[in-house]
């Protein structure tokens, strides 16, 4: 919201600011000619504005990308270090450490 705020702050006052220096350097120039020189002063500002934007966006990183948990599992299986420590920790006995009436009921 901000970004678009600001957006039409500094196009608005390109807008206002190319009409009246238009109607000063023209003495007597019809109204409407100036809105136009104006208006069209914006829309340059306007296709300036959007040309930054898409620089930013194919500049800046994006978000990290997800990695599907298929794809972590094949890396710790083919990784050296952790079929090691998959191996060691096999043969390790496992116990149950929660009693069967120590259960959350709702």
């Amino acid at each position: 919201m901000l970004g678009a705020a600001l957006g039409v702050a500094i196009v608005t006052t390109v807008a206002v600011s190319r009409t009246e220096g238009y109607m000063a350097a023209n003495a007597g120039a019809n109204q409407l000619v100036a809105l136009t020189e104006g208006f069209q002063s914006a829309f340059f500002a306007v296709a300036i504005l959007a040309g930054i934007g898409a620089a930013f966006a194919l500049l800046l990183p994006g978000r990290p990308h997800r990695v599907a948990p298929e794809q972590v599992e094949r890396a710790v299986r083919m990784s050296p270090a952790c079929s090691s420590a998959q191996a060691s920790l096999a043969t390790v006995p496992r116990t149950n450490t929660r009693s069967a009436s120590n259960t959350w009921s709702n």
